[in-house]
């Protein structure tokens, strides 16, 4: 099972760090699109990645935001994804997910 995580973030340098770092632990992918940002947090998004290489800095932008931005990353990643066999999650830069995350989905079935 494939756990991808597509993040869409704006200014959230404070606290942007510790959530990637978190979801690198369980996710196979954290793909990050940046909204425009002008606080360092691409910046962020970049170091982590250059350490947790699961955290991929994929698109920057300054178009308004719309929730299909992260269509922009499915549709880049998707064709790793195999049928019945991956998740990909909306994540936030402010959520922490409690839990093993992967053994909790692997009970979910796929149908």
């Amino acid at each position: 099972m494939k756990i991808y995580g597509l993040m869409l973030v704006k200014n959230e340098a404070d606290i942007l760090e510790y959530t990637l770092r978190d979801d690198a632990k369980w996710c196979d992918k954290v793909i990050v699109i940046d909204n425009g940002s002008d606080d360092g947090t691409w910046e962020i998004v970049q170091k982590v990645a250059e350490e947790c290489p699961n955290v991929i800095p994929f698109l920057q932008t300054r178009e308004p935001f719309i929730e299909g931005l992260r269509g922009y990353a499915f549709d880049a990643f998707g064709g790793e994804m195999e049928e019945g066999d991956w998740w990909a999650i909306r994540m936030d830069a402010d959520e922490f997910y409690k839990g093993n995350i992967k053994e909790f989905l692997s009970q979910v079935p796929f149908e």
